[in-house]
């Protein structure tokens, strides 16, 4: 499964969950920039969109362009090739292509697959012939294929060191 899920208990006021790639789980803290809401129909659209296209994102925060940082928030980007999706996960740049980033109009912002040449962490799931997208109160998932055992991803990571 891939599940991206919000915990009921705020941290420093500020929205903590994790997200999951089969047995891997990594955990986040949304900014309230965003409401919850808004976060998770983010969510479920970016899990409807990579069932059709070849591109997709989830943002799992995002703290606008008032800061003094280079970057507004955290997505993991999806990319498919056939029914396999290769996740990566990374900062959110303020500019891209000279157009600055609006968590309203998302898709328009979706990145190609990143790839300087050296081998950069990622995760690999298979998707079923018909995925779903399931929706409980605090968690959005996308069926896939499951695994045994899930690899730790291999590389670096690009946009942290």
């Amino acid at each position: 499964m891939l599940c991206v899920n919000f915990e009921t208990v705020m941290v420093n006021q500020e929205f903590k969950g994790f997200i999951q790639i089969d047995d891997f789980y990594e955990s986040f803290i949304s900014s309230t920039f965003i409401s919850k809401d808004k976060y998770m129909k983010q969510w479920k659209e970016g899990m409807e969109l990579i069932k059709f296209e070849d591109k997709s994102m989830i943002i799992v925060d995002y703290y606008g362009h008032d800061n003094k940082f280079e970057f507004c928030g955290v997505w993991w980007h999806l990319h498919k090739t056939k029914q396999k999706i290769i996740i990566q996960h990374g900062w959110i740049p303020k500019t891209i292509n000279g157009e600055k980033f609006s968590f309203n109009n998302w898709k328009s912002f979706i990145p190609e697959r990143y790839s300087d040449g050296e081998e950069i962490a990622e995760w690999v799931i298979n998707l079923p012939p018909k995925p779903k997208v399931k929706q409980d109160s605090d968690k959005i998932c996308l069926e896939t294929l499951g695994r045994k055992r899930w690899p730790r991803p291999k590389g670096r990571y690009p946009f942290i060191e």
